[in-house]
């Protein structure tokens, strides 16, 4: 594996800033969900906002966010920023699963609360929880032709890529469909 141009430039030029340990990775690597969450973080909220969110999430003693995210954890701030503003959650059980690789469906959500590509708070009756996210992420051509399926994990340049598109406005890039995620989702879950 090899960390591409994009990925470097971008890093060199600190358009992203990735925590220390996945600036170290492949760029085709998957990103986790700390890693993820933090690096939104770091691009769009300010040092303030990171150091005060403890005290804004609640003024009694606590030491956890979710059940497995103590406060001393290195993107344990990140996390707290992300609940505040809506757009991390966890899972029903009470976790985060900080070093659980993200998949696209989970990346669309956390990217279009952050932008505010979305103000569908949740799927119509009938819809995949995550298409009004990735929907709204598909027509604003931010996901790569590389993102294939929703539950693909999504990769460190992949990441990159689609915020850089999001951010700039970049609507000439070649960019998958809803409909093709769809396509490609429903002929891997027909074959296993």
């Amino acid at each position: 594996m090899r960390t591409s141009p994009l990925f470097l430039t971008l890093l060199s030029s600190a358009a992203f800033l990735l925590p220390l340990s996945a600036s170290a990775a492949p760029s085709d690597a998957s990103i986790t969900r700390a890693e993820f969450v933090q690096m939104m973080v770091e691009k769009f909220y300010d040092q303030k906002q990171l150091d005060g969110c403890f005290v804004d999430l609640s003024n009694s003693e606590y030491k956890l966010l979710f059940r497995d995210v103590n406060k001393d954890a290195t993107y344990a701030k990140a996390v707290c920023v992300g609940m505040i503003n809506g757009f991390v959650r966890g899972y029903g059980d009470g976790t985060f699963q900080p070093d659980r690789p993200i998949n696209v469906a989970e990346a669309g959500k956390i990217v279009a609360r952050v932008f505010g590509t979305t103000n569908v708070p949740a799927a119509a009756p009938g819809q995949a929880w995550y298409r009004p996210y990735v929907e709204s992420l598909t027509l604003r051509k931010a996901v790569p032709t590389s993102v294939k399926t929703f539950s693909q994990l999504l990769s460190r340049d992949e990441a990159v890529d689609i915020l850089t598109r999001l951010e700039s406005g970049n609507t000439s890039n070649p960019s998958s469909t809803y409909a093709d995620l769809e396509r490609q989702s429903h002929v891997i879950w027909k074959k296993q």
